[in-house]
């Protein structure tokens, strides 16, 4: 029930010249918490949804906060999780990475990597009883890395566009959320996919206490980008998680399967003779290791096991050296029964429609992060570099690429072929989903930001500050002039249409229908938005013959 007072105080001017107040107190089931009313959205940073998870709780399922009755401040974002920052993936030195990580408040925080990251976020219009829709968001970053405080999907602007409620989370990454201790240890007997259990937490916290926020606890959509998807993805074959949402959004993210639980173990095991741990199992230790030493002791164990290679143009499966290729939602036959989208698509979510889409150059962000020229990259360069991928089909696939784009480079073409399994496992996803009873819509962003001379086309990321409505927080990465406002315009209002009623037209867009095996009818949006039948059938039908 939400409070009836608010403390006085006088409005004040912001950073950015924004009126700014505090907020109305709001009785949590845990706490009253109190954040700050931002040009008529009120904010609320950093509310613990869980207990800390050191100590005896660290590697165990979340458990409730202690109740208290003080107010508490909800002014600034909780700390990200503990997370290996590894660069390779990418470079410093290139602009776009500057500029992605400029906008990315996750990363300037990375300084404040705790355990105790178990905090959300809420945007709202009014912590009153107007039962708005809501969006509960999962950030990227695989399993491993990343924060709910990210710029690009701060939901201030979203919020006040749809009058909606957004939240955003911490919950617990890599080694932390996701070794198979339950399979070393009998006290770890319920442990595992804890990160997965912390964001299960989080929605049953939005289903008690959302609607003294003014949202409303029946009409919840959960969606995320990139590993966020992965998770949305994984979410909806978990038993747990059912009835805490009514619909889903997966943004190139699309995850058809987990790990295998056998697999999971083996990496834990590894993780845990790198630590220091002996032959015999040592929970005091466990529970008192410094969280530096156990990351550490990760990162260093899967690089020694990964053999040296030179391939300039990765495909995903070739991504394995790092936290978010190895740790990962394991199949355990109980937060996870079996892999949410194979061979065909859990029951479990069954009635949740879906909206699911990529970015047509999803991995120009990624070959910029190894190699800032690889634009510059020499057809004889591509051919020899994608000729390995995908079962020795790289250049089938590359001759595809030309035809679909001629106008490409070589490095641009290179990168259409290597991040081609995200567009694929999108489309499989979405087959094996429509068969199911409620709707599915798929969409492309094909629209290119110019930054760079327009180096990046279409990048990883792009839909973000699209969707959150964020162009202004985000110039440095979707460029200058109206254009990136057109795109934003068209995107958010979708979005917030499919939050709503489980549908993403619009006025403004061609009449969208959902998607069917059959046509694959898929909404690609650009300054002039359409609908287009199955876009990379012709490359999709080759990587389905060669996984």
């Amino acid at each position: 029930m939400t409070a009836s007072h608010t403390i006085p105080a006088p409005p004040f001017a912001g950073p950015h010249g924004e009126t700014m107040s505090p907020s109305r107190v709001v009785q949590t089931t845990h706490a009253p918490v109190q954040g700050l009313d931002v040009d008529g959205i009120s904010t609320y940073r950093g509310i613990r949804y869980a207990a800390p998870p050191v100590g005896e709780l660290r590697f165990r399922p979340p458990t409730d906060p202690e109740r208290t009755t003080r107010v508490q401040e909800c002014l600034g974002f909780g700390p990200p999780a503990m997370q290996g920052i590894d660069g390779a993936w990418l470079s410093p030195d290139s602009d776009f990475a500057l500029s992605r990580m400029t906008y990315a408040s996750s990363a300037s925080d990375v300084k404040l990597q705790n355990e105790d990251c178990l905090y959300l976020n809420v945007w709202t219009p009014g912590a009153d009883d107007a039962r708005r829709p809501v969006l509960v968001w999962l950030h990227g970053g695989g399993f491993a890395y990343g924060a709910g405080s990210d710029a690009f999907f701060d939901g201030e602007n979203l919020a006040r566009r749809g009058d909606i409620v957004v939240v955003t989370l911490n919950h617990r990454l890599n080694l932390f959320g996701f070794m198979a201790l339950d399979g070393v240890d009998d006290h770890y007997a319920d442990s595992s996919n804890v990160g997965m259990q912390d964001v299960v937490h989080a929605l049953r916290w939005v289903h008690d206490n959302i609607a003294s926020f003014g949202g409303d606890p029946a009409n919840v959509t959960v969606g995320g980008q990139s590993g966020g998807g992965g998770k949305v993805s994984h979410l909806m074959g978990m038993p747990s998680a059912k009835g805490l949402y009514q619909r889903a959004i997966v943004q190139s993210g699309a995850a058809l399967r987990g790990m295998e639980h056998g697999d999971m173990v083996d990496h834990t095991r590894a993780i845990l003779r790198a630590a220091g741990m002996g032959d015999t199992f040592d929970r005091n230790w466990l529970e008192s290791v410094p969280a530096t030493h156990l990351l550490h002791a990760a990162i260093g164990s899967f690089r020694s096991q990964d053999p040296e290679h030179e391939a300039r143009f990765k495909t995903v499966k070739g991504m394995t050296g790092d936290l978010a290729a190895r740790l990962r939602t394991a199949v355990d036959g109980n937060v996870l029964p079996a892999h949410p989208f194979d061979p065909e698509a859990s029951s479990v979510a069954a009635d949740v429609p879906l909206l699911i889409g990529w970015v047509k150059d999803e991995w120009t962000f990624m070959l910029a992060g190894v190699d800032p020229d690889f634009v510059r990259s020499t057809a004889e360069d591509v051919e020899a570099g994608v000729a390995p991928m995908y079962d020795g089909r790289g250049r089938e696939l590359l001759e595809l690429a030309k035809g679909l784009y001629p106008h490409y480079s070589p490095g641009h073409l290179a990168s259409l072929v290597s991040g081609a399994e995200i567009s694929l496992h999108t489309t499989l996803l979405a087959d094996r989903k429509s068969a199911q009873p409620a709707d599915v819509f798929a969409y492309e962003l094909a629209w290119e930001t110019p930054v760079g001379d327009g180096i990046f086309r279409t990048p990883h990321c792009l839909d973000l500050p699209l969707v959150f409505d964020n162009v202004e927080k985000a110039r440095a990465f979707v460029g200058p002039g109206d254009e990136p406002q057109r795109m934003a315009d068209q995107m958010s209002d979708a979005w917030v249409a499919f939050i709503r009623s489980g549908s993403p037209g619009t006025p403004a867009l061609p009449s969208w229908p959902a998607y069917e095996r059959e046509a694959r009818n898929t909404m690609v949006f650009d300054l002039d938005s359409r609908v287009v039948s199955d876009p990379h059938g012709a490359l999709h039908e080759v990587l389905r013959n060669a996984e």
